[in-house]
């Protein structure tokens, strides 16, 4: 008997102390027993080096942005301001060329003349050198560029032509060859390489005589098999420029001045032949970038782009004296930056950072915050319980289970996770518009979305990011109708058969959609869909696939027919990497295939719309243009969570009071506004940081 109960103790202690344990954690898991004030944050991967250019993941990204600052931010509105810029301005340099000396004199005495009409035109400066009069003028006007050109007789200039050099191999190499020796390069007023097998240039003097070398040259070397293609003439030369002023009271993190050197030096590395930066082909637009000052940049376009400020947005600005020459690594290792935060160091699982007290719009409320690894969920969810992290970015699951949780608060970011199938349109079923949209009549998308994607998932509105000021409204989708599916398909040369839709060759109507093998959500609703067409008579396989092998080698090399995918909307304008015609091959952006007119010209327009009226007209053209072509069948958006300890963090956030120059500190909800929270977090406070009065700490 006793020793009945001996083995029963023996077995029952280890059990005893185990439930004591959890009841431990369940009585202290809303105590909040940390004496220090610092706030940390949880994160669920390594976030590797703190490379702006290439973060690793999530975690390296925000942890980068509280590090470096960026020339422009969004505000709430999603409209571009200056942040390490003062200020910046649009202007275009118009030049004239002319054929003698007395005719340049004569063209000069023009302009001074025509003084009193100056204003009116927008003329800032007029400038005469030798044989040319190059002329200022405040933003782009084609039609005073015009105007202009009347004050001087036309046999008195030199015309401006514009030529393209195709090669079937280095063009920039054969092309510095050709000029360095051709008689004519003088005529050469402005080029540049597109790529290895193109060159633009436009000419001012007598083109026959330069074609005619050009030629020569370019016959000589018959390996090159070139084309000389004239493009356009014109009476002028019209250069746009972007000026771009820094604010002079911006230091990195170790003391040094934050001068127009560190912008050239980050663009340089930007677009340099091994920059393998994301965003690198957006700086095609620029022709040069020259430092006027120590605080001044001119950046030269080679032709007018309305949204050259997005791409200088998203520029990530470099200490170049702490980089110029030196290999990358180290640095990013341990990070000088510019932002509200500077990098503290790394201890165990955890990266420091401090808060910079001469930052340039007031010193964070939070002194210090911490990012520490947890990648296993029981760990966070004990970390959340015991105090030791005050929030964290959960995953779907996690927000499932936290969500009734009275301890715990969940703050939703903006919904710009759009989930989407990308058809491949060089598939000869799929080529047909026809049959794209009775695909997409045949989908109850709201049905679909709300019963797999969960109750965070909202109807996709647009192309554009949520709230941007250029697409009001929300653009509409393919009403559910299997009626209207059926009509469709039957107009494109198809009949319905027991076991499908077959065409003329009785081929069969059968697809197969990729899906991201780890993404539990985007499984249920491929599975959900491919049940919606079964219905229709349509036949699609669902294929389950690493990301990295379901995009790297089958959607970005075109061999699929559609992929459930997702992406997060940027906040910017210009969408013609994603669908314009010469963006489609592989690796390039218009991985569908949209090969159309109308979106072409669209998207064309879109880059030289400087009014905003118009801006917003063509935007809602082109999302117009997208639904009716359907090369996506668009289905939801979602936002990102964060979790926090009740009551234990907040925001205190600068605001400007007067002339700008005083800020007070004001208490707001953590909330996502305008671009999101990551834009907030810098303001991030916990405790009694919360609550402290006064201007600046």
């Amino acid at each position: 008997m006793l020793m009945s109960w001996l083995r029963v103790l023996l077995i029952a202690a280890p059990v005893v102390a185990i439930g004591a344990t959890l009841w431990f954690v369940g009585e202290v898991r809303g105590l909040d027993y940390r004496a220090d004030q610092d706030l940390i944050l949880g994160v669920r991967e390594d976030p590797g080096p703190l490379n702006p250019f290439s973060p690793a993941n999530t975690e390296g990204e925000i942890i980068s942005s509280l590090i470096y600052d960026r020339l422009l931010v969004r505000d709430e509105q999603l409209r571009l301001r200056p942040h390490l810029l003062e200020s910046w301005e649009m202007v275009t340099q118009v030049r004239f060329f002319f054929q003698t000396d007395e005719d340049a004199k004569k063209g000069a005495e023009a302009v001074e003349t025509a003084k009193e009409s100056w204003a009116e035109w927008g003329l800032l400066e007029a400038v005469r050198d030798q044989l040319e009069i190059r002329l200022l003028l405040e933003g782009h006007q084609v039609k005073v560029s015009e105007s202009l050109a009347g004050l001087f007789p036309e046999e008195a200039l030199y015309p401006v032509t514009h030529l393209q050099i195709r090669t079937s191999g280095a063009a920039a190499e054969s092309f510095r060859d050709f000029t360095a020796h051709a008689v004519e390069a003088e005529q050469i007023q402005r080029a540049w390489m597109t790529n290895n097998h193109l060159v633009e240039l436009a000419i001012a003097g007598e083109p026959e005589r330069f074609l005619k070398e050009a030629g020569l040259y370019y016959r000589t070397n018959d390996q090159l098999d070139a084309q000389i293609e004239t493009k356009e003439s014109a009476r002028f030369l019209e250069d746009p420029i972007l000026l771009l002023r820094l604010r002079q009271d911006v230091a990195w993190h170790d003391g040094a001045k934050f001068t127009t050197d560190d912008v050239v030096f980050s663009f340089q590395m930007a677009t340099g032949e091994t920059s393998g930066w994301q965003f690198k082909s957006r700086f095609d637009y620029v022709q040069n970038v020259e430092k006027v000052d120590a605080f001044t940049l001119r950046v030269i376009l080679r032709k007018p782009y309305a949204p050259a400020l997005e791409t200088w947005e998203k520029l990530p600005v470099l200490p170049a004296h702490l980089l110029r020459g030196k290999p990358p690594g180290p640095f990013f290792s341990a990070p000088v930056g510019t932002g509200p935060f500077r990098f503290a160091g790394k201890e165990g699982r955890s990266i420091m950072l401090d808060r910079n007290d001469d930052y340039f719009l007031g010193a964070p409320r939070q002194e210090r915050t911490v990012f520490r690894l947890l990648r296993n969920p029981l760990d966070r969810a004990v970390a959340m319980r015991t105090a030791v992290i005050d929030g964290f970015r959960p995953t779907v699951g996690e927000v499932t289970r936290l969500s009734g949780d009275p301890r715990f608060e969940l703050v939703q970011d903006v919904a710009r996770l759009e989930s989407f199938v990308a058809w491949n349109l060089r598939n000869p079923f799929l080529k047909d518009e026809r049959v794209r949209r009775a695909l997409a009549h045949a989908v109850d998308e709201n049905r679909l979305v709300a019963e797999t994607m969960g109750p965070d998932a909202v109807p996709w509105s647009g192309l554009f990011y949520p709230g941007s000021w250029f697409a009001r409204g929300k653009a509409g989708l393919p009403a559910f109708d299997p009626d209207k599916t059926a009509e469709l398909l039957e107009a494109a040369g198809w009949t319905r058969y027991f076991n499908g839709w077959h065409n003329a060759e009785d081929e069969i109507l059968e697809l197969t959609l990729l899906v991201e093998r780890s993404n539990e959500a985007h499984r249920r609703l491929a599975l959900a869909l491919a049940r919606e067409w079964a219905e229709a008579g349509i036949v699609v396989q669902v294929e389950a696939h690493s990301w990295e092998d379901m995009v790297g080698a089958r959607v970005m090399t075109g061999e699929f027919d559609g992929a459930l995918l997702s992406w997060r909307m940027d906040p910017g304008l210009d969408q013609f990497s994603v669908w314009h015609s010469s963006k489609v091959a592989p690796g390039q952006g218009n991985f569908t295939g949209l090969q159309d007119e109308a979106v072409d010209e669209v998207l064309e327009h879109l880059r030289t719309a400087f009014d905003s009226g118009r801006t917003q007209e063509l935007a809602i053209r082109l999302q117009d243009l997208i639904v009716a072509r359907q090369p996506c069948l668009f289905l939801c958006a979602q936002g990102d969570f964060w979790v926090f300890r009740k009551g234990a963090t907040g925001e205190v956030r600068p605001v400007p009071v007067g002339d700008g120059n005083l800020v007070e500190w004001e208490r707001q909800p953590l909330e996502a506004r305008g671009v999101g929270l990551m834009r907030s977090m810098p303001w991030w406070v916990r405790g009694e940081a919360i609550d402290s009065e006064g201007s600046n700490p």
